[in-house]
């Protein structure tokens, strides 16, 4: 899918500082936020996710997470000197869909194309995903940073990963629905909802605004919302928007570039174990030629997006 949009078109970015950044995010990332829920059922994308396991593992579904994470462990490719981790993919919709497809899933597929072997890579729905890494002790997480578990009180000693450079620069904001005034953070939102992902904790960042804050399970799903006018504002990240919105045809809804909530490289987060160490640096490696031979330029321009916009130059 092609997204004819520049960083022009889609609105100048202003970054926040490092720490006003770290401040916001990690409360955006802690536990779900006790709110009124939209009743978004992510059923069905779990027994997908659940599929998926069982067709690449060739084993019986565990029935917990922690269970999930230690069988999953044994689909990670090896040869006689190399044993890669599994990487868990946070599925989230149309971005990095189950099946493989999507905007993320397609940039790690560019990084390891050429890794020998190739690691074993598996999306699953978000929250199944951190919590199998959580509970698994061995394996990776991607799209994530190791400062942003930390912040979220997710990981208690961030010495103890490791993470890759990073593959994407994302930034997040609050966009408007049709008529609504555009998000700033002194705007009084009483009586105004504003949809975010199951699982954030936007509510805290946004204490004493006045919103009604409802988690949703899936970034179409969240999107319709503000499109058919049954939201106010939602949580958005960029450039993930940009393709969701231009999926639904729609467009990208107004948003105020100072009012950043987050901006950061995010790439693959793993527990530190030797073995882990020596496949970061070769996924470092990988990483590095593919930027260096322009091949993920070209990704980037492909997919509509400038290059010098969203795409890490792995320093």
């Amino acid at each position: 899918m092609t997204v004819p949009r520049t960083i022009a078109q889609i609105r100048p970015w202003v970054r926040l500082s490092a720490a006003a950044t770290m401040g916001i995010v990690g409360m955006m990332l802690t536990a779900s936020v006790q709110a009124h829920k939209i009743e978004l059922d992510a059923r069905s994308q779990d027994r997908q996710g659940l599929a998926e396991h069982n067709e690449a593992s060739q084993d019986k579904a565990p029935q917990n997470e922690a269970t999930q994470g230690q069988d999953v462990q044994r689909v990670a490719a090896k040869t006689t000197d190399v044993s890669y981790p599994v990487i868990y993919g946070n599925s989230w919709g149309l971005t990095l869909a189950l099946d493989g497809t999507g905007f993320y899933n397609d940039i790690i597929k560019t990084v390891m194309a050429e890794m020998a072997p190739q690691p074993s890579y598996m999306p699953m729905p978000y929250l199944r995903a951190k919590a199998t890494f959580l509970n698994g002790g061995k394996g990776c997480l991607y799209p994530s940073t190791r400062s942003v578990l930390k912040t979220g009180k997710e990981i208690d000693n961030i010495d103890d990963f490791i993470e890759s450079v990073p593959f994407v620069m994302a930034r997040v904001f609050i966009l408007a629905g049709e008529g609504r005034p555009v998000y700033r953070p002194t705007l009084d939102l009483t009586g105004r909802t504003v949809v975010h992902a199951r699982g954030s904790a936007i509510a805290n960042a946004m204490e004493g605004s006045g919103a009604t804050f409802l988690p949703a399970s899936d970034e179409l799903d969240k999107a319709r919302l503000l499109v058919l006018g049954r939201a106010d504002y939602i949580v958005a990240t960029m450039p993930d928007a940009a393709f969701v919105f231009d999926y639904l045809k729609a467009p990208l809804p107004a948003f105020d570039p100072e009012s950043e909530f987050f901006s950061g490289g995010i790439g693959v987060v793993c527990y530190r174990t030797p073995e882990n160490e020596a496949f970061i640096k070769r996924l470092n490696d990988a990483y590095m030629h593919q930027f260096t031979e322009g091949n993920l330029t070209k990704f980037y321009e492909n997919v509509g997006l400038r290059a010098e916009d969203f795409l890490p130059s792995g320093e």
